[in-house]
């Protein structure tokens, strides 16, 4: 059946060809992967709209760069908390199950709250709005994440599984984006306020409905209890991974130059190149670009390794760092392949990251006796959000030290360095990362024989 509704010749066809054989038929891996349509719109909006419509209500903008800073590096203090909560719960529903149902009431309520602030919102608002936000989100990121890691221990089906569940991310987010477009047009008199309420009922309203069907669709892996091992030696292997080492810090890498592409885009497209009307059609072509180069990146991943294949994204979206400090202003055509180089590896990078790290914790089990997937998905998820929170902390700041106002006419010299800022942040990051993971330690040799080692392990204990 999918093999004749998708050719063999395309890469998505390949890539559901290749689930449809796995150990879990495609239908229950797209119904897990479901919720994410819905989660993963959210960052967007946090990043591109809400910054913007707190500064508009009254809140000064270099203040909100500064608490959108503070709250990410609060919670992403919490994350490795939450992730060894989540390794040790034991329920006869499973260790990943409950903590995904404790996050729909808590992103439910944060989402409320976050995305329909009063008139007059103070900055107090913002910060204890935005921190329930998160508690929720991380929950459901460390449980969803980590328990599809868990359901398949293939080098390759690892990678399609995770592609997957980051592709409908990458879909929801790309959706959400016709929400403002398609607001804009029916509206009387649109405002920021009005597109961040609207989005707020595409988000959330569909996340109960989603987790269900995610809950039905598979089942949670056997738990094997794990051998006793001291406090002191878990710290010291965790922290020893060269590996681990590495995916932390490209993940940083790449949080920061996506965070900083979010928060100047409006910026850079308005008033560097002078196209406002433009903004979100470009984003969305940085989405369509995002989803359509998933399956061509995974493709190279089966040949080269899926540190070799995230290598490569980067060096190709570092080309698109340097186009964007000579772009020209009012050229549509040449903007679009801007920012289609631009997504390029957005989707790609995502997936072959959690793919990595699912590979890691295989060699921390097998040091360790643990599974401990919650705990490292934790250290990804605080590593991102801290890029993030980094790139609006950095970017507004450097924003208003060059002169640049956002709701005022801005000489030529602020303008240019809108330029040199969005080129230098995502270039340097991309080159960074490229020499971080060109010697990836754990290519598909290493994980075979770790996962060897594991069913040893278990044969033994059982």
């Amino acid at each position: 059946m999918i093999q004749r509704l998708f050719p063999a010749g395309l890469l998505w066809g390949e890539l559901f060809v290749a689930l449809e054989k796995g150990e879990i038929p495609l239908r229950r891996v797209f119904g897990f992967g479901s919720p994410a349509l819905a989660v993963g719109s959210l960052g967007l909006p946090l990043i591109i709209f809400l910054p913007p419509l707190y500064a508009e209500m009254g809140i000064d903008l270099a203040l909100v760069g500064f608490l959108f800073m503070m709250v990410r590096l609060f919670d992403m203090g919490t994350d490795p908390i939450l992730g060894v909560l989540g390794d040790h719960v034991k329920s006869r529903w499973g260790r990943r199950r409950p903590i995904l149902v404790l996050s729909v009431p808590i992103l439910l309520l944060g989402g409320l709250f976050v995305f329909n602030p009063p008139i007059g919102v103070s900055p107090t608002y913002l910060v204890l709005s935005m921190l329930l936000l998160y508690v929720g989100w991380t929950f459901f990121t460390l449980s969803h994440t980590a328990w599809a890691s868990e359901l398949s221990g293939q080098y390759h089906q690892r990678t399609r599984i995770l592609g997957v569940v980051q592709g409908l991310g990458l879909t929801g987010a790309l959706l959400i984006l016709f929400v403002p477009v398609i607001y804009d047009r029916v509206a009387d008199s649109p405002t920021i306020a009005g597109q961040a309420s609207t989005m707020a009922w595409f988000i959330f309203v569909p996340i109960p409905f989603l987790v269900v069907f995610a809950l039905r669709s598979v089942n949670e892996p056997a738990f094997v209890p794990p051998k006793p091992i001291g406090f002191l030696k878990s710290i010291r292997v965790l922290f020893s991974s060269f590996a681990l080492r590495r995916v932390l810090l490209a993940d940083l890498l790449f949080g920061l130059q996506a965070g900083a592409a979010g928060s100047l885009h409006f910026f850079f497209v308005g008033q560097v190149l002078l196209m406002p009307e433009a903004a979100s059609p470009f984003l969305l072509i940085i989405f369509v670009s995002s989803v359509a180069f998933l399956p061509v990146w995974m493709k190279l991943s089966y040949h080269v390794g899926k540190h070799r294949a995230f290598c490569w994204g980067t060096l190709v979206q570092s080309i698109a760092s340097v186009l964007v400090v000579f772009l020209p202003p009012e050229q549509f055509m040449w903007s679009i392949l801007v920012f289609v180089l631009i997504g390029v590896n957005n989707g790609a990078a995502g997936s072959l990251t959690r793919s990595m790290m699912a590979d890691v914790i295989d060699e921390d089990h097998v040091a360790t006796g643990q599974n401990r997937g919650a705990l490292f998905f934790s250290m990804l998820t605080m590593t991102g959000k801290l890029g993030l929170a980094l790139a609006v902390g950095i970017a507004y700041p450097l924003l208003a030290l060059i002169g640049f106002s956002a709701g005022a006419a801005n000489d030529q010299a602020s303008l240019d360095g809108v330029r040199y800022l969005l080129g230098g942040i995502t270039g340097l990051a991309h080159l960074a990362i490229f020499v971080i993971m060109w010697n990836f330690p754990l290519d598909q040799k290493r994980q075979a024989e770790l996962q060897a080692e594991l069913r040893r392990q278990e044969q033994t204990s059982g």
